[in-house]
C-alpha cells in the first residue's frame, strides 16, 4: 500500500483490492500529521494559480511560449472568435455575452484542440516513414494522466494540452509513441 502527495492531483492512495476499507482509513488516520506537512510543503512550493478571466494582457500559452490575449467586442457578431495573429491570441466577443469567461475558455480550449489535431497530424506524419511505421488511427482527444499512448490495434492518442508545449517536447512525445508500433507486433499490448 502506498501513500502519495500529488502536488496536482492531492493525496492518492494506492491499495491492493482485498485490503478491507477500514484497514485503508486505519493507516490514513496514523500518517495524518504526515501528509498535513507534505499538504503544506506543497502550498508553499505550488501555489494554486489563479483562474484565467480571459481579459486583455492576460498570456496563452502555445508551443511552448506564452502569447498575449487581446479581446475586442465584435457588436455584429452573436459568436466568440479565437485567431491567432502577429503573435497575439485574438478574441472577438459579442457586446451582450452571457457567461462571458466559461464561453471565452470553451472556444479557446475549441481552437486548442484544432491546432493540436492539425499540428500533431503533421508530426505524426513527418516522423512514420522515418521510422517505419503505419498507426491506425490517430486521435487528439482530453486525456487526465497521459501526454500520448499506443493500443495494442496501433491506435495512437494524443492530449490536446500538448500543443502548449515546445515543439520539441511534441516530437518527442510523437516520436514515443510511433516507437512502440515497431515493438507492438512482438508483443501485443498497449503502451503509454
Amino acid at each position: 500500500m502506498g501513500i502519495i502527495v500529488d502536488p496536482d492531483e492531492g493525496v492518492l492512495i494506492r491499495s491492493p483490492k482485498n485490503v478491507p476499507e477500514g484497514k485503508i482509513e486505519e493507516i490514513v488516520k496514523n500518517k495524518s500529521s504526515w501528509l498535513l506537512q507534505n499538504l503544506d510543503k506543497i502550498k508553499e512550493i505550488k501555489p494554486a494559480p489563479t483562474p484565467l478571466e480571459f481579459m486583455s494582457g492576460e498570456k496563452l500559452p502555445y508551443l511552448g511560449r506564452r502569447y498575449r490575449l487581446k479581446v475586442v467586442k465584435n457588436h455584429d457578431k452573436k459568436k466568440v472568435k479565437v485567431k491567432f495573429h502577429q503573435g497575439k491570441f485574438i478574441v472577438k466577443e459579442p457586446a451582450d455575452l452571457e457567461n462571458r469567461r466559461e464561453a471565452i475558455r470553451n472556444k479557446v480550449i475549441a481552437w486548442y484542440r484544432e491546432r493540436a489535431d492539425e499540428k500533431i497530424k503533421e508530426r505524426v506524419d513527418k516522423y512514420k516513414d522515418k521510422i517505419g511505421v503505419e498507426p491506425n488511427i490517430v486521435r487528439v482527444k482530453k486525456q487526465k494522466k497521459r501526454w500520448g499512448s499506443c493500443s495494442s490495434k496501433g491506435n495512437l492518442n494524443f492530449n490536446w494540452k500538448l500543443i502548449m508545449a515546445p515543439m520539441s517536447i511534441v516530437d518527442y512525445i510523437v516520436v514515443h509513441e510511433l516507437t512502440h508500433l515497431v515493438f507492438l507486433a512482438d508483443s501485443g499490448s498497449s503502451y503509454s
